[in-house]
């Protein structure tokens, strides 16, 4: 049996990095600050992870991701997610765990809810950057933004593998989520 050598270089994402809170790629989107502390450039695809700042109120509607795990760890405040048809309310120290082909979305129940969020392989943190914008600090963004056409937005998440799922947002009953 011959064997082969490993190759002289490591495989792109295989490199150490260290990224903080205020040096990693900060963006504004749906009322959110973005911080990326690992993309899938970094991983080489595998993984990636995103601290978010989030308002009461904010966080995803229903949907599916159809190739990415996701996962959430609550640093701070009180998040309700929804995973299938079951509501569950978490607290700071709370840590979430939602695979791929589950209807999921969250609410912020807290005045501030600050997150960790992973993606296994790496997807939606390219989506944020494209439909995001820089982030002028590292707070949460002023209420009014503008935010992009509903049109761009299922577009970007049918190419990173994410599903919206028509219907009543059950975390947003006076709301209708119908892309």
């Amino acid at each position: 049996m011959t064997l082969t050598p490993w190759p002289t270089l490591p495989p792109p994402g295989s490199m150490p990095f260290i990224k903080t809170r205020d040096n990693a790629p900060a963006y504004w989107s749906d009322d959110i600050l973005w911080l990326i502390l690992a993309s899938g450039e970094d991983t080489g695809g595998r993984w990636s992870m995103m601290e978010e700042l989030c308002p009461k109120g904010s966080g995803a509607p229903p949907h599916v991701h159809i190739w990415s795990d996701e996962t959430f760890y609550v640093l701070e405040g009180e998040v309700t997610f929804l995973m299938n048809d079951e509501m569950s309310q978490v607290a700071a120290g709370s840590f979430v765990v939602i695979p791929r082909n589950t209807v999921h979305g969250f609410r912020v129940d807290s005045e501030v809810a600050r997150v960790l969020n992973s993606y296994m392989p790496a997807s939606w943190e390219t989506a944020v950057v494209a439909l995001a914008e820089p982030a002028e600090s590292r707070t949460i963004p002023p209420h009014g933004r503008t935010r992009p056409s509903q049109v761009h937005v299922t577009a970007l998440m049918k190419a990173f593998g994410m599903t919206p799922v028509s219907g009543p947002d059950p975390l947003r009953p006076s709301n209708s989520n119908v892309p």
